[in-house]
């Protein structure tokens, strides 16, 4: 419900409202807006991958997969249990915020 102020406030404006001339001002807005940026979302992954090839030769494979096993292995079954079912929710959670940054 309005009131008597609002109305009477609208009806002025309405009546006086002035319409200001364009003369090619948002053209000029435009004309000026800065390009298209280039795209460089490939530079992370390329060199991500330059180096894992190189570390790749650099350290023995073999030890490293040993550790990992190691690591895994002292780790109690009720922990990787968890893991396993967080990570649904986790990975859902990462699509998101990629969704949510992309919308922007």
């Amino acid at each position: 419900m309005e009131n008597k102020e609002d109305v009477l406030m609208r009806d002025f404006f309405g009546k006086n409202r002035e319409e200001i001339p364009d003369n090619g001002f948002s053209d000029l807005v435009i004309r000026r807006l800065p390009g298209k940026k280039r795209k460089t979302n490939w530079i992370v992954p390329v060199f991500a991958l330059i180096g894992t090839v190189i570390s790749l030769f650099v350290i023995d494979i073999h030890e490293v997969v040993l550790r990992a096993v190691e690591l895994v292995a002292g780790i109690p079954f009720v922990y990787l249990l968890a893991g396993f079912m967080i990570s649904p929710i986790t990975i859902l959670f990462l699509y998101y915020f990629c969704e949510k940054e992309r919308a922007f």
